[in-house]
């Protein structure tokens, strides 16, 4: 099947993110998926009750709370996607580092909000914790998740987990690893459709043989 690019926005603090990332991961066991994490910091409250509680069923215990202040530790992510070489790696360390500052806010109750609290978490990562502190005290990749907040904004996504898939799907909330399996699967079908479509179209028109 064709590879399939995800676009996920979620927040830090937020057990439905948590939940979604988890599901997530699940899913794209086993299939050529490429995710790629966007920063996202909820306009209004979210109900996190049954997310906790689905949680709380797979014997994920939460310490942490939710706090919306979480835009050094979504830089953080920038900082790891920078020491990717190629841009599927990039995205592969956004995605740790995502989970990474999940677990620690959520389950260890880290305090990610601030930079001296992210720096232990950025060398568990395998960064360098002097670039790390610089680049987040001199606001390095804060651009980028200003990017992502107003991509946020014009796509009017008002709850996370969101996921973009392969654009012509979107999923909201934490979905069931089983429900987006399903899309994900059905996204990479159209895609081979486009693309041997394009092909029998080259060839038609340039004598093209792929």
């Amino acid at each position: 099947m064709e590879r399939v690019v995800v676009h996920l926005w979620s927040e830090l603090t937020s057990p439905r993110s948590l939940l979604g990332l988890l599901n997530l991961q699940e899913a794209v066991a086993g299939r050529s998926i490429a995710v790629e994490h966007h920063a996202f910091i909820s306009p209004t409250p979210q109900d996190d009750d049954d997310a906790v509680a689905e949680l709380a069923a797979r014997s994920i215990t939460l310490t942490g709370r939710h706090t919306p202040d979480t835009r050094h530790a979504q830089e953080l992510i920038y900082a790891a996607k920078a020491a990717g070489s190629t841009p599927e790696e990039a995205a592969e360390h956004g995605m740790r580092a995502a989970m990474a500052l999940q677990e620690a806010a959520l389950i260890d109750g880290t305090d990610i909000t601030t930079i001296d609290s992210l720096i232990p978490i950025a060398e568990d990562l395998g960064l360098d914790p002097d670039t790390v502190r610089v680049g987040l005290s001199d606001g390095r990749w804060a651009e980028s998740v200003e990017d992502d907040l107003a991509d946020a904004g014009r796509l009017r996504l008002e709850r996370a987990p969101h996921l973009l898939i392969a654009g012509m799907y979107a999923l909201e909330g934490p979905s069931t690893a089983a429900d987006m399996g399903r899309v994900f699967d059905l996204a990479a079908e159209q895609l081979g459709m486009r693309l041997r479509a394009a092909e029998s179209e080259a060839r038609e028109l340039f004598g093209w043989r792929g």
